[in-house]
């Protein structure tokens, strides 16, 4: 059984850059580049970026379509 984070309790469903970086078979700094941009929605804790992994399965579909149509500057 994990145990509870006691700093972000409220928020322990909450992942890191690196975990969404992992999970969307991307780089750190491209969950930074969405961030900013707004791309992918995110919550800021105590001055961290964290994600919501419920919206990483949509936003990994996002991409494929994005890859799919040649759209975007993935290489």
């Amino acid at each position: 059984m994990p145990t509870p984070n006691l700093v972000y309790s409220e928020n322990q469903d909450l992942i890191t850059v690196g975990a969404a970086a992992s999970a969307l078979r991307s780089s750190r700094q491209s969950i930074y580049n969405w961030v900013k941009r707004g791309a992918l929605p995110h919550v800021n804790v105590y001055g961290r970026i964290m994600i919501d992994p419920q919206v990483i399965p949509d936003f990994r579909m996002k991409l494929e379509v994005r890859d799919a149509l040649g759209c975007g500057g993935r290489k």
